[in-house]
């Protein structure tokens, strides 16, 4: 009886624990062992010796068969995608509102110690301003002065004047009465008295002298008695009103000298006006208030068109990504990163990962071992 019994049963012990050993060979050891300074065989485990190229296995399936630009292209195309990227987006303009002012001030930091032209290129701008002088002076060429101005303008203009007539009244009788008005007044009457005593001999240098002094007083008390008189500040409303007329008519001529100094003056006084921006360093006190009106402004506008703005964004966002996913996929570099975070792990490590994918088959081989070696042992009773 024992003779029936004994080798089915070291058949199944036999092959029960072959299989075992050579599941646990798979792993272990984890190191090479040496005898004599021989390498015992089999040391270290397969998954250990072969630990890279396994990596490297793994890693190429994963590039070349589960994270394929395919793939990610197709999945940026599903809706879930595209709304999760809007709500992202969405939320980032919130936040953004949050610290606008603090992240605007960040921002103008950068100028507290250096001047503006270390980080703005004015050079395009200069250019550009050159330009647009040139076109404007070249667009009014030809063109009357009130063709310029919008109609309001020139009620007001005539508004103006009647109101400031006043004013323009009393200044010419403060500038009767100064010295230095008489003065160009004695001056003009003497000169040309001078020029008369080649015709008439008879006016003596003191006839010439007291005629220009009652000639003056005559003239500035003129003036002033007329500066009084209602029809006076009337002729000269007039004479102004006429006067800004005639040269509201008047066709501007670009071509001529006097345009053409207009012209180089406006493009030094810009180039000027560049060169102080450039030089300019900004203050505490304007940083803050710069920062703080650009927030306000960025602020109500993201806050008034967010949806819109985080639409634009998301589509925007995902047709780049779309466009450059090839960029992109070099750039991350797959293979390299899931070679790389395998060979890191440590073998305990990456022997627990293998074994929850594979235990239960790993067991079905062992148990397998057993009943092959238990009928192979049954097999051995016909032939003893």
């Amino acid at each position: 009886m024992v003779n029936y019994i004994v080798p089915p049963v070291v058949g199944a012990l036999i092959g029960y624990f072959t299989n075992y050993i050579a599941v646990k060979m798979i792993f272990k050891p984890y190191r090479a062992y040496y005898v004599f300074g021989r390498r015992v065989p089999f040391t270290p485990g397969l998954i250990p010796s072969k630990r890279e190229k396994i990596s490297e296995a793994i890693a190429k399936v994963v590039k070349e068969n589960l994270l394929t630009e395919e793939v990610i292209r197709s999945r940026l195309n599903e809706e879930e995608v595209r709304k999760s990227l809007l709500i992202l987006t969405e939320r980032m303009f919130s936040k953004f509102e949050d610290r606008a002012e603090e992240l605007f001030l960040t921002f103008f930091e950068r100028f507290s110690e250096r001047e503006i032209g270390d980080y703005v290129d004015f050079s395009f701008i200069e250019g550009e301003l050159e330009g647009l002088v040139d076109l404007i002076v070249r667009g009014i060429n030809g063109k009357r002065v009130e063709e310029l101005l919008p109609e309001k303008f020139k009620g007001e203009l005539e508004k103006i004047i009647d109101e400031k007539i006043e004013e323009l009244v009393n200044l010419l009788i403060e500038e009767a009465e100064k010295p230095e008005f008489r003065d160009v007044v004695y001056s003009l009457i003497r000169e040309n008295l001078e020029k008369l005593r080649g015709i008439l001999p008879i006016l003596t240098d003191k006839l010439v002298s007291s005629f220009s002094e009652k000639a003056t007083d005559y003239v500035t008390s003129l003036i002033e008695r007329s500066a009084e008189s209602p029809e006076f500040r009337l002729k000269i409303s007039k004479l102004l009103w006429t006067k800004v007329q005639e040269l509201l008519r008047k066709e501007i001529n670009t071509d001529s000298k006097g345009w053409l100094k207009v012209r180089d003056f406006l493009k030094r006084a810009l180039k000027g006006y560049l060169d102080q921006i450039r030089k300019k360093r900004f203050s505490d006190e304007e940083r803050k208030k710069l920062s703080s009106e650009i927030s306000k402004f960025v602020v109500w506008f993201v806050g008034r068109y967010r949806k819109e703005l985080s639409e634009i964004v998301s589509s925007e966002l995902l047709k780049v990504i779309e466009v450059e996913l090839p960029v992109i996929m070099k750039a991350l570099d797959i293979e390299g990163i899931v070679k790389n975070k395998i060979d890191s792990l440590p073998i305990e490590e990456v022997e627990e990962i293998i074994l929850k994918i594979i235990s239960e088959e790993l067991k079905y081989i062992t148990l397998m071992g057993g009943i092959l070696g238990f009928f192979i042992g049954a097999l051995q009773i016909f032939f003893i």
